[in-house]
């Protein structure tokens, strides 16, 4: 028996979920009698969570068909805060009157309104339709669009972590549409319902090869008008359209990166957008809610906080006004430059995490050091202004401080480069820091402290 569904209770617009009723809803399992867990789901939770199905499939040569279904039924997100917390802003940046409008709350509309049809999931693949709500005259409802009509709505995921997801209704968005959120809600709160099928791969390998052939000529005469019409490229887009439909129902490779989806194109394109309406109000304020989400995601231990942080950080460092404020010796304007020490101390956190492992570290550092190495990178210090001279005074920012550790209070204090009249460095002088001199600093202290 599945466990009851947990509610979600996320920081995000929590309140005014809460006020409104519509979220935290009364659990229609809440009242009935629980029983025990039987061994199998208990073991196929636990292995569902932690083991890619692939290493299951590589250590025993048969698994039974119930043995699967279970692994596979328990391998779907149980949470409904991380459906949340990657389909909404991070609750420091919404308002009672704008929680309405989130991804997430217009899914959970979708799906009370018994909008998510033709729901299937077969092995890591669950698909279903996603309609808009009708009104009393038969209507699509006066606040979804024509494109909220009718979609198909395709979802991928591995050890509880949703991979990919796609969906016809063509959102471009950070965050998942509300047609995602629909089909994800639905699949968490009636899991029992959803019709489930093993891997296709298991289906075919207790075919034989006349099946097979009468499967495939199926394939072509269904989907004929999406194949090329050369022989040689029909062979290949049919090859990778077959892989790839085996690949989703069995689960990514075990060796692939797991985490959950996040549209890397769609954050630096929106961060990007941002930066180039300069420092009107509306934007700052959307940067810093894609800052509140980095520290959401932190505090979920999700680690595509420090993957979200490198994507911003490569739109702040291509900005092209730090070339005109670099070239012309101005300062930033007072808004950016509290953008950019959000940025630095954001840093800070995603070397310390306790949960970062060695491996990205090493990553981080790398990054860090190529961000340093720039010459439109910002100062640490705000108040520097560098000195007028010849292009070979042009600063080179630091990478690593070679400085004798005097005291506490000398390295917390920015360290200025003397310059001789030809505006050349003078021997023996510190370099500058930058914004990343305190990450990469940590960087030695945590190497110092919990590395032999």
């Amino acid at each position: 028996m599945a466990a009851a569904p947990r509610l979600c209770c996320s920081r995000i617009g929590s309140n005014s979920l809460i006020n409104s009723g519509r979220l935290l809803s009364v659990d229609s399992k809440v009242d009935e009698k629980r029983c025990p867990e039987t061994l199998l789901d208990v073991c196929a939770k636990v292995v569902a969570f932690h083991i890619p199905f692939q290493r299951i499939e590589e250590r025993y040569d048969r698994i039974p068909e119930p043995v699967q279904k279970r692994i596979i039924y328990w391998s779907f997100p149980r949470n409904e805060r991380d459906i949340c917390m990657y389909s909404s802003l991070s609750s420091d940046s919404n308002s009672c009157s704008d929680y309405q409008k989130l991804p997430f709350y217009r899914g959970l509309r979708l799906y009370e309104s018994g909008c998510v049809e033709n729901v299937l999931q077969v092995g890591f693949h669950l698909s279903g339709i996603v309609a808009a709500p009708k009104t009393s005259n038969n209507n699509t409802h006066p606040n979804f669009s024509e494109n909220d009509k009718r979609c198909r709505v395709s979802i991928t995921f591995d050890r509880c972590k949703i991979t990919s997801v796609t969906c016809t209704c063509d959102t471009k968005d950070i965050f998942w549409c509300q047609h995602v959120v629909a089909l994800a809600l639905y699949r968490i709160r009636n899991a029992d319902s959803v019709r489930l099928r093993v891997p296709i791969s298991e289906t075919l390998l207790q075919l034989d090869r006349q099946q097979l052939q009468k499967l495939v000529q199926y394939l072509i005469a269904e989907h004929q008008l999406n194949f090329k019409p050369t022989k040689k490229f029909w062979a290949d887009d049919f090859s990778l359209k077959t892989k790839r439909l085996l690949t989703d129902s069995r689960g990514p490779p075990a060796d692939e990166e797991h985490s959950w989806h996040l549209d890397e194109e769609q954050v630096g394109e929106q961060v990007r957008t941002y930066l180039s309406q300069g420092s009107y109000y509306s934007a700052n304020k959307q940067l810093n809610c894609l800052f509140s989400k980095v520290k959401e995601m932190l505090r979920a231990k999700d680690s595509n906080g420090g993957r979200m942080l490198r994507l911003i950080t490569e739109q702040f460092l291509a900005d092209p006004r730090l070339v005109i404020w670099h070239s012309q010796g101005t300062p930033m304007t007072d808004k950016c430059r509290q953008l950019w020490d959000q940025l630095g101390a954001l840093w800070v956190c995603i070397v310390l995490n306790p949960h970062c492992t060695a491996t990205e570290r090493a990553h981080w550092k790398t990054y860090l050091e190529k961000w340093a190495s720039m010459h439109v990178c910002p100062l640490e210090d705000a108040d520097f202004r560098p000195m007028r001279g010849n292009n070979n005074s042009r600063r080179r920012l630091l990478v690593d401080d070679t400085s004798s550790d005097s005291s506490d209070e000398d390295n917390d204090r920015p360290k200025e480069r003397s310059l001789s009249s030809s505006g050349h460095h003078r021997p023996g002088t510190s370099q500058l820091r930058t914004i990343f001199h305190r990450a990469l600093k940590s960087l030695k202290f945590y190497a110092g402290i919990f590395l032999p």
